[in-house]
């Protein structure tokens, strides 16, 4: 019983950190793609002026 117990709570353990690290890689990837579009607008007026 404490076993199972124990194993569930590592298991757990182990899908949090799985989430934190997706949810770190979109993050990354929305960032990068923020930056690209910033850029993509600074670059557009650049070329307009």
């Amino acid at each position: 019983m404490v076993k199972q117990i124990l194993l569930k709570t590592k298991a757990d353990e182990l899908t949090v950190l799985e989430l934190n690290k997706i949810l770190q890689k979109k993050k990354f990837m929305i960032l990068t793609q923020m930056i690209y579009f910033l850029i993509n607008v600074v670059l557009n007026v650049a070329l307009k002026n």
